[in-house]
């Protein structure tokens, strides 16, 4: 394995852990074997040990399972919720002529990020699913494409990670104001750190 292949490995892990959890996610978290992939690989990229000692298998209860914690977080069943969508932690735009008087204001979809991600996913092929039409921007959509950079366009990688996960700080402290939902607070402190170095670290492919 490549520190390339690594890195891309810890990138779709955390994209799917950021998608409503499916059977196969919950197995995966309930058996141990996200964790296992998260330990290993950070190991193997050399990220802090004790960045991935806490087991998201341990976070994920019967009395408060991850489906639970994601509705919570997420989906606006209950106030307030903070969707991992990079618009609604960004002014909706940067164009002073922008309709409904938005502009400069957060807390909005489809904003600026929003548009730059649909045009990037035409640009490489992809469309965009049904689910995310209308939040393009989505964190799970961005580490999908985010991976895929990595692979095929180290710039372009360097580029994306510059402009796009600058709004992660403040998700992360945004969640960890809301209260029984570790699952999601521990992923995105992991996810924090494997973003923290130069993607140039790793799409160079060495060993």
């Amino acid at each position: 394995m490549t520190a390339k292949e690594a890195y891309i490995s810890m990138l779709t892990l955390f994209a799917e852990l950021y998608k409503y959890p499916d059977k196969d996610t919950l197995k995966q978290i309930a058996s141990g074997a996200a964790d296992k992939e998260l330990r290993e690989t950070a190991a193997y990229l050399a990220l802090p040990p004790e960045a991935y000692d806490r087991r998201l298998q341990a976070l994920h209860t019967e009395n408060n399972p991850i489906t639970t914690q994601y509705m919570k977080a997420f989906s606006g069943i209950v106030k307030p919720f903070y969707p991992p969508v990079e618009s609604l932690y960004k002014p909706w735009s940067t164009d002073p002529n922008a309709p409904d008087g938005k502009g400069r204001r957060r807390g909005h979809y489809m904003g600026d990020s929003a548009l730059h991600l649909k045009h990037l996913l035409g640009s490489h092929g992809f469309a965009i699913p049904r689910e995310y039409e209308n939040m393009p921007d989505h964190l799970a959509i961005e580490l999908e494409l985010y991976a895929y950079l990595v692979d095929q366009d180290s710039a372009g990688a360097k580029l994306f990670h510059r402009d796009h996960f600058d709004w992660l700080e403040e998700f992360c402290a945004n969640l960890q104001e809301l209260g029984e939902i570790p699952f999601y607070i521990e992923t995105t402190r992991m996810l924090l750190h494997l973003l923290a170095k130069d993607p140039q670290c790793y799409c160079d492919g060495k060993e």
